[in-house]
């Protein structure tokens, strides 16, 4: 038998075959980055990074099951930034986009492993709390408050904002998300007319 010596550099149609692999290659990693991009559009806030309402229902629904197992407990916090449009009219709406991101930064410091935070409205977000008892929702709310002590630099601006903050707590083996995103809105705005910048638990 006689063994051709390579030059190491391939011949043509192995040259054409390994330029119609890159190709495919490539291609294959823009789909995939399009269908992550459109996931994450579909399921993702834009702007914050934030779950957005169609994640939130999901999550609720699973723990909602989750719960129903397991005979344990989901709580819900729903923030609202105090005076958002106040700074959004003072320093324009660039500075207010970056406040709301730097909101989520902050409450997400807050937050357990396993906990979801979501925007769902202008300024308004829902954290969700998995097997969490009064204790737990009442830990969590102080600790997002804390996040919010220090004032969040805008630019040349030092914006002082603090959230008012409702919750709520779903019986043991689950119950229905809407009634409780419901009691922790008017938790929250409990909160608001106790003074602004605290928490107000729904009993």
């Amino acid at each position: 038998m006689v063994l051709l010596e390579r030059t190491g550099l391939p011949v043509e149609w192995e040259a054409e075959f390994l330029d119609e692999l890159s190709d495919l290659t490539g291609f294959a990693l823009e789909r995939q980055d399009r269908i992550e991009g459109l996931r994450r559009s579909a399921l993702y806030d834009d702007l914050t990074g934030a779950a957005n309402r169609t994640l939130l229902d999901d999550r609720l629904a699973a723990l909602r099951a989750g719960d129903a197992r397991a005979g344990s407990r989901t709580a819900v916090l729903l923030l609202d930034l105090d005076d958002f449009k106040a700074i959004n009219d003072t320093y324009g709406h660039a500075c207010g986009d970056e406040l709301l991101v730097a909101a989520v930064a902050r409450i997400r410091k807050a937050l357990r492993a396993d906990d979801t935070v979501a925007r769902v409205g202008g300024d308004e977000f829902v954290v969700v709390l998995a097997d969490a008892d009064e204790a737990t929702a009442r830990g969590v709310a102080g600790r997002v408050l804390e996040q919010f002590d220090e004032p969040v630099q805008l630019g040349t601006h030092s914006v002082a904002v603090r959230p008012s903050v409702g919750a709520a707590v779903g019986p043991a083996g689950g119950g229905d998300p809407e009634a409780l995103l419901k009691a922790a809105d008017q938790a929250m705005y409990n909160a608001k007319r106790a003074g602004k910048g605290t928490y107000y638990l729904s009993a």
